[in-house]
């Protein structure tokens, strides 16, 4: 035990990135623990960082700015994913310009399935505006402000036993519940 009158101790080592930049990287992302795997490729991807101290727990952010491609499977057309803004880890601070088009939500849907009773077969996301999260004593922040837009949705019923459908009709196989091409949100300004 440390006597209550001696100094806290300091960390033996810290981190600084003055400056780091990928240019024209590659990511591939491969999660086999859900019940279907979770798999995803970017390509074209640029990160610039500078002054980035993420164990310093410094009030101070840093500026970032990240591009990508994003494929979410073999079928999907790519998706764009544009951020410019700054970053720090503790606590957590994340405020910038977001321009996204095209994302494959539905690569990501296997880590949410034991939480749905549908399934997402398709879904493409995309966000252009400005974003702010932070974690703060009295719980998280977020705040959004721009125009959303979900396309090329499709929404099948999950499978189930016939003991959790009385009626005995198994709703799950080749239609869709739900399906659009175009859902939009503009002037979305939403605080949490």
């Amino acid at each position: 035990p440390v006597p209550a009158s001696a100094p806290a101790p300091q960390r033996p080592w810290n981190l600084l990135l003055q400056s780091l930049v990928i240019d024209g990287g590659q990511v591939n992302y491969r999660d086999a623990l859900p019940l279907r795997p979770v798999q995803w490729q970017a390509s074209g991807v640029m990160l610039k960082v500078k002054d980035f101290a993420p164990l310093s727990g410094s009030a101070q952010a840093a500026p970032l700015q990240l591009a990508l491609r994003m494929v979410g499977s073999r079928r999907s057309q790519a998706g764009s994913l544009a951020y410019d803004g700054s970053l720090r880890v503790a606590p957590l601070l994340v405020q910038g310009t977001v321009r996204a088009s095209d994302l494959p939500l539905h690569a990501f849907e296997p880590y949410i399935a034991d939480l749905l009773n549908v399934r997402v077969l398709r879904a493409d996301g995309g966000f252009s505006g400005r974003v702010r999260y932070e974690d703060t004593p009295a719980g998280a922040r977020l705040s959004l402000l721009g125009d959303a837009q979900l396309n090329d949705l499709r929404v099948r019923a999950a499978e189930q036993g016939a003991s959790a459908n009385p009626v005995g009709v198994n709703l799950a196989g080749s239609e869709d519940l739900l399906r659009w091409k175009v859902l939009a949100l503009r002037g979305l300004d939403l605080a949490l």
